[in-house]
């Protein structure tokens, strides 16, 4: 059915009716709407949209940021932003992570990794757009 029709201002509360015209018959169909159901998934159908813009950067970071706890403060703070990916400790002590997330939010996880948790020191930091199909379910330390 197609949406030609126009709501209509009958109903009570939060319910709505909307005339749909059928395009196989030609003929007015009656639909009532429940709003409050109707917004919430529509919100999360629009959260799960391939059209979303997700982003993912690779991050590696030098200075002192082993032994003061920046893996795990950027696991939380990964969780409080929304981002997803990983953290990683190198042997020879540099930091490599990947960051996923919408851009608002790789910016803030950025903005957040270039100074670390109280008692890092970030001498050098190095970022770049990672081109990948691969989607994270959550940010955690490897």
């Amino acid at each position: 059915m197609s949406g030609t029709g126009a709501l209509t201002g009958k109903g009570a509360g939060n319910r709505q009716a909307m005339t749909l015209q059928s395009p196989l018959s030609g003929r007015l169909v009656f639909r009532t709407l429940t709003l409050v159901a109707v917004f919430p998934l529509l919100a999360a159908m629009k959260s799960l949209s391939p059209s979303s813009s997700l982003e993912t950067v690779a991050v590696r970071l030098r200075g002192k940021i082993q032994g003061v706890g920046y893996r795990q403060a950027a696991v939380r703070e990964g969780h409080l932003i929304g981002v997803r990916g990983w953290v990683q400790a190198l042997p020879e002590g540099d930091i490599l992570a990947m960051v996923q997330g919408t851009p608002d939010q790789v910016d803030k996880m950025l903005e957040w990794m270039r100074h670390g948790p109280p008692g890092a020191r970030v001498t050098a930091f190095e970022s770049e757009i990672e081109y990948t199909g691969r989607r994270f379910d959550r940010f955690e330390q490897l």
